[in-house]
Parts: structure tokens; sequence; C-alpha cells
């Protein structure tokens, strides 16, 4: 199944226990019966774990790549006057 219908059966099936709770617990309250109260309990937990599980279902982050920094180095390049002769040199950052 796809992850977005496995949420809405997740999602039914909390809805399912929430109500049946809440239907449970409308029996008149007696002072001799602790059975109202445990199955709100119980059904008030599984409700929450199934709504956790379904809220966790999240993939996992794409891995991450990391790609290595162009390459660098110094070199001297010519500095030229306005008719073309070399009258000296000045650092330049090359990279690749």
């Amino acid at each position: 199944m796809k992850m977005i219908s496995k949420k809405i059966v997740a999602g039914g099936l909390a809805a399912l226990l929430l109500g049946g709770t809440i239907a449970a617990s409308t029996v008149p309250a007696a002072a001799d019966s602790g059975s109202t109260i445990a199955a709100g309990i119980l059904g008030a937990t599984a409700g929450a774990m199934f709504g956790a599980a379904a809220a966790s279902a999240a993939p996992p982050p794409p891995p991450v790549v990391y790609a290595p920094g162009p390459r660098c180095w110094m070199e001297r390049r010519p500095v030229l006057d306005p008719y073309g002769y070399v009258v000296g040199y000045r650092p330049a950052r090359v990279c690749e």
C-alpha cells in the first residue's frame, strides 16, 4: 500500500477506537464496576499509539552528497604595456 493509504487506514482505526471509547463511556457510572474506566483508558492509549504511528511514518531524508570544491592555485601572469611588451608579473588565482 502507498504511504497515504496507510495513514488513512491508521487514522480511521484510531478514530474508530476513540469513538468506541466515547460510546463505552456513556454507560451510567456505577461504584462497583471499573470496567468502563479500564475500557476508556485502554481505548485512549490505543488511539494515542495508532495516532503517533500514523504521524511518524515520514520517509527518511535523502542522503547528503558532498562534492569537492574546485581545485585552485596561484600562477604568475604577465603584465603587458600598451605596446604588448612584458613589463612584469602579477599573481593570479586559477581554478578548474
